[in-house]
């Protein structure tokens, strides 16, 4: 998926086809009805960006519900609950003291 950079990115390039093609100045900060005209192009290309995550996610077996791995999971032990007993005596002390 499109993180903000490429939205943004995505939304100025838009923004400059938009513009060439009317013959107009860019504005620095758009005009709202500028902004509206770009709602549905950018909805089209985030909905794009999610299609091709899912084809590629579908390509690697990655489904909800299944394990992401084929390797054996080790289970929880007592040294665990051990270490995480001390960990979490250790931050509250700290807390307190400090």
């Amino acid at each position: 998926m499109a993180d903000a950079r490429d939205l943004a990115r995505q939304m100025q390039s838009l923004r400059m086809a938009r513009t060439m093609r009317n013959g107009h100045a860019m504005h620095r900060i758009p005009r709202p009805s500028a902004v509206m005209a770009l709602v549905i192009p950018l909805l089209a290309f985030e909905i794009r960006g999610a299609t091709r995550a899912t084809i590629a996610m579908e390509a690697r077996s990655l489904q909800p519900g299944r394990a992401r791995s084929q390797l054996p999971q080790p289970g929880i032990t007592r040294f665990d609950m051990l270490a995480s007993t001390v960990g979490l005596v250790t931050l509250w002390a700290a807390v307190m003291l400090g």
